[in-house]
């Protein structure tokens, strides 16, 4: 748990063994005679209104790729490119993402990546070429692996949806 490497001594809590993911998910977090509020659902229309924009974004630049092509007279080859740069840093950011989730907690990480989130959005709307619209698109893709693989899969997240 991250909360113990901040209260225990460092050799000790590498004696410690790490929670299995179903331990993690079972565990109590609150005690047995308080009820859960109603706000864990507040947490999971929020995350799942995060999850709908982010697919939003992500298929909406189909749209706009006809449009773009015409104003910047770019080929199939410069969209083709403009798509593998999303593609190529959504894959290869899956499991580092996670990870990071993890290590910093669900409220952190999310915080950050909708700043980065923020900030790609505002890189696709203000590029004046093709080489920034591509960091652009590697930006988006970095914050899409991050949002869901980040935020749903996280172990973290689940356990915030337990306690609150």
């Amino acid at each position: 748990c991250c909360c113990q490497s901040a209260v225990l001594p460092p050799k000790l809590h590498a004696s410690l063994p790490s929670p299995r993911l179903d331990e993690l998910m079972s565990a109590p977090t609150s005690p047995p005679d308080s009820r859960p509020t109603n706000f864990r659902w507040v947490v999971f229309f929020l995350g799942c209104s995060t999850s709908w924009m982010l697919y939003l974004h992500r298929y909406t630049f189909a749209l706009i790729k006809p449009k773009l092509a015409e104003e910047w007279k770019l080929d199939k080859v410069d969209l083709g490119i403009l798509d593998s740069a999303f593609s190529l840093f959504y894959m290869g950011f899956q499991i580092p993402g996670g990870i990071l989730a993890d290590v910093l907690g669900a409220h952190y990480f999310l915080g950050g990546i909708i700043l980065l989130w923020s900030f790609a959005l505002a890189m696709h709307a203000w590029a004046p070429n093709l080489a920034a619209m591509r960091y652009a698109r590697i930006c988006s893709g970095v914050r899409s692996v991050a949002t869901c693989t980040g935020a749903f899969s996280s172990p973290s997240f689940c356990a915030a949806l337990n306690r609150v």
